[in-house]
Formats: C-alpha cells, structure tokens, sequence
C-alpha cells in the first residue's frame, strides 16, 4: 500500500472518533480558517468560565473527544507493530490532528455544542435548577449553534463572525442574503 493511501487510511480512522469525516475536516485545511475556527472554540472556553456548570460540561466533552483520539492512537500503535513506515504517518497524522483539534471542536458533526444545549437544559428540568445568567447562555449556544451550521466552514471570516458573536454575547442572528449561500450547505452563510 502506498504511502498516500496509509496515511488517508490512518486520518479516517481518528477523525471518525471524534464524529468528523474528511470531508468535513477538510473545511479546516486553510491555516486562516483553522485558527479562526480555534478562536471562536477558545472565546467558548472562556465563555464557559463565567458558569461553572458550563465550564464542567464543555470541559468533560473536549476531554472525551481527546481521550478518544488518544485511544484510537494507542491502538492503531499497537496494530502497525514495528512497521515503522506506518508508525512514522501515524504520528504525523496524530500531529496535524493536534494541531487542528481546537479548530476541529465546533463543527457540527462533534456533536459538542448540541450535547452543551442538551446538558444545560436537563440540568435545569428536574427542579428548574438554572443557575443565573444560564438561560441567556443557552440562548447564546443556540445562535452560535445556528449561525455555526448556516456559515461557510471553509471562510475565515465565516468564523470571524462566530468568535465575535461569542465574545459579544450576542444570541440575534445576522441576516443573511440569497448571494450569501454556503454552496456546501446551502444555507445562508
């Protein structure tokens, strides 16, 4: 097997932990659009400081999604034995992995900001145990949610605009022209 085919073989097998197919990781290939996609991951994870439960939750999820890539890595190490051809494009897929994992994180296929929504809200039904200001931020992931599924993943300043919505806390939704069509969703972006 060539060396192309093990590699492609090796990225399949850890973005499908962590809920990502190529295609969809792909949006992240452009350095710009992979840092301003991790900004707007990092303006979440200080958001998430201002409330401890969301900061719990958001934490737990991004460590599972590591875990998992980390156990995948272990085993697809222990599959290859001494094959160091394979063992050498394991790591170096491993590392651009790394590289792209905050970036990686709000795309809709992790499944993170629905599972937050989800966590946010069946904390608050039993005894409509809402903490203050969790209301407001259950507002705020929905929008970032929504605004996150209608962008053009692959345009930096598609998620420009997420990290700013974030950081300004600010749950309305642009408005989006006909023009503004993400071609692979067809969504306004």
């Amino acid at each position: 097997m060539r060396a192309a085919e093990i590699r492609e073989e090796i990225w399949l097998e850890l973005l499908a932990v962590i809920g990502l197919t190529p295609p969809s990781a792909s949006r992240m290939r452009d350095g710009v659009v992979r840092q301003e996609a991790a900004a707007a991951c990092r303006a979440l994870d200080q958001l998430a400081e201002s409330n401890q439960r969301l900061r719990a939750f958001l934490q737990e999820l991004q460590e599972g999604k590591s875990d998992a890539l980390a156990q995948k890595y272990s085993e697809l190490h222990r599959s290859f034995g001494g094959d160091e051809r394979r063992l050498k494009l394991l790591d170096e897929v491993a590392e651009e992995l790394e590289v792209a994992f905050k970036a990686l994180m709000l795309l809709p296929e992790t499944g993170i900001l629905q599972e937050l929504i989800d966590r946010l809200e069946e904390a608050a039904q039993p005894d409509d145990g809402q903490a203050p200001g969790e209301q407001e931020l259950l507002g705020l992931l929905r929008a970032v949610q929504s605004e996150i599924k209608r962008i053009d993943k692959s345009r930096p300043e598609a998620w420009k605009s997420v990290l700013e919505m974030i950081q300004d806390r600010r749950s309305d939704l642009p408005s989006h022209s006909i023009r503004e069509l993400d071609p692979a969703n067809k969504q306004p972006i």
